[in-house]
């Protein structure tokens, strides 16, 4: 099968969407975590 030019493209796109996506959920999962551990401090505080 012969790879053309919009199948790479798509394939690089589709892989820096994955990229991002993952990224993205990493910042989200350490906001929350962050947040969990602020209010554990507050707690004992």
């Amino acid at each position: 099968m012969v790879e053309t030019t919009l199948m790479r493209e798509t394939k690089m796109t589709l892989e820096q969407q994955l990229a991002e996506g993952q990224s993205a959920r990493l910042d989200v999962v350490e906001k929350r975590a962050t947040k969990v551990q602020k209010h554990t401090m507050d707690e004992f505080s």
